[in-house]
């Protein structure tokens, strides 16, 4: 009897101690409280809270770290403080509590899922060789994804349906994991080749450019004239034949006509078509020439005998004729142009 009456007062003593509170705490224990993975993108900034307690009647001192997953992308404040003994009221560290505040900076995290641990350590304060450290932690889980542009919907979309293929294979994609950068690298130059084209587009004229290729003494000219608009685009002078596509090249940057004549088929080999049909420019033909305005042109040129003087001669004088006398000129080169389409 006596040894039952000793066994159920042993068995009382460990029960009370079981439900007395004592010892650090923190709170809540999961973020967000049920336990369910957060959903972040990619470069932003998160920011939670928790609270910080001490249930013993002595005070503690504590340190507050991140354990885990995203050590080196998570502050704390404070991260170290004491704590009197908790009563009942607001979260005072007079009061036995403090707020921890916690941020998670997600630039430099790569999606995944994550679970990192906050962390409020302890000690019991005795010293010596067996000090005693006590520890309560709050967990937080995240599922970080890039943000949702239409280039990461579209690349998550060729990657995924890339997974699903690979995984009909075997693992295939599991052991080549360059397809990410396949698919990206595939992006890459679809974005290029629409914005080419866009500019193409955005660039485009329904202008009538005439070409005249002419000699005058050692000097080659190629004369560039907007029929449309009745003024001279450019007027480039070589001392050698050049080609026609790279003067085009650098005229092209920044109109496309919609249609260029040229007096002089010898000029325009292979290549040179090629170009003009990749920047959708229709070609035609003519053998006749603008007379007048290439005379005027080498009347300048017949007492230049440097090249560099020569254009910079015949930069001012296009100025000066597109301001003046040129527009009733060019006016009948498109009008002749005009009757043969």
């Amino acid at each position: 009897m006596k040894k039952n009456i000793s066994f159920i007062f042993i068995i009382l003593i460990l029960a009370a101690s079981a439900f007395a509170i004592s010892g650090p705490g923190i709170s809540p224990g999961c973020i967000p409280m049920d336990c369910k993975p957060i959903n972040a993108t990619i470069g932003s900034i998160l920011n939670f809270e928790v609270r910080v307690y001490n249930f013993d009647s002595f005070n503690r001192k504590f340190s507050v770290f991140a354990g885990k997953d995203l050590i080196n992308a998570t502050k704390l404040s404070p991260a170290s403080f004491e704590l009197k003994p908790r009563k009942s009221g607001e979260c005072t560290t007079e009061n036995g509590c403090e707020a921890i505040n916690i941020t998670i900076d997600l630039k430099q995290v790569k999606e995944g899922n994550y679970s990192t641990e906050i962390v409020a350590q302890s000690s019991m304060g005795q010293g010596g060789d067996l000090e005693v450290i006590q520890q309560v932690a709050s967990t937080i889980a995240l599922r970080v994804r890039e943000k949702p542009t239409l280039f990461n919907k579209v690349k998550g979309f060729i990657t995924a349906k890339l997974a699903k293929a690979a995984d009909a294979l075997g693992g295939f994609y599991d052991n080549n994991k360059w397809l990410n950068y396949l698919a990206v690298l595939i992006l890459v130059l679809l974005a290029f080749w629409l914005g080419s084209e866009f500019r193409k587009f955005r660039l485009r004229t329904k202008d009538l450019w005439e070409i005249n290729t002419f000699k005058s003494g050692k000097f080659f000219i190629y004369l560039i004239l907007n029929c449309t608009k009745e003024k001279i685009v450019s007027c480039d002078v070589f001392e050698e034949k050049e080609n026609l596509m790279g003067v085009l090249r650098e005229q092209l940057k920044h109109e496309i006509p919609n249609k260029i004549v040229i007096n002089k088929t010898k000029e325009c080999d292979e290549i040179f078509e090629k170009f003009l049909k990749r920047n959708r420019v229709m070609v035609a033909y003519s053998k006749t020439r603008a007379k007048t305005i290439n005379d005027l042109v080498t009347k300048k040129l017949k007492d230049v005998k440097d090249l560099t003087e020569a254009q910079e001669e015949l930069n001012d004088y296009i100025k000066a004729l597109n301001k003046e006398r040129i527009k009733s000129l060019i006016k009948k080169q498109r009008e002749k142009h005009e009757k043969k389409t």
